[in-house]
């Protein structure tokens, strides 16, 4: 999928929100049925942005070839700024005075990078 760049960035962050609605359900599921405490539940968010910007900071990074760590940090940073964007916007979600911001974009964007970074390099070359 080396065509369209904003193409390609876009199906893999469609891709990494069904990801998390996925294992937000499956999560939820099980939290629900053990009892969970609220540090579990944030755990298990934070678990869930994790895997999920590895994820498309791999394939990303492996889709683009080059600069994957730059295509995996901002997959991961514009990933968060989506979902804040959303909380703001449907839920009232006040900005002022969340440290919250700066720990999820950090983790979002590292996580990534980290994927990106990982992500093996596109050796294939064009037709002579």
């Amino acid at each position: 999928m080396k065509g369209n760049g904003v193409v390609s960035f876009l199906v893999v962050l469609g891709g990494m929100y069904l990801l998390s609605a996925l294992l937000l359900a499956i999560g939820a599921g099980i939290l629900w049925k053990v009892g969970a405490g609220s540090h579990m539940i944030s755990g298990a968010v934070i678990a869930v942005y994790v895997i999920v910007n590895f994820i498309g900071g791999f394939i990303l990074g492996k889709w683009r070839g080059k600069q994957k760590l730059l295509w995996g940090c901002l997959i991961g940073v514009i990933y968060f700024a989506v979902l804040v964007l959303a909380g703001v916007c449907f839920m009232g979600t006040q900005l002022t005075g969340n440290s919250w911001i700066f720990s999820g974009i950090f983790v979002c964007g590292v996580t990534g990078m980290l994927g990106g970074m990982l992500a093996p390099a596109n050796t294939v070359k064009k037709g002579n």
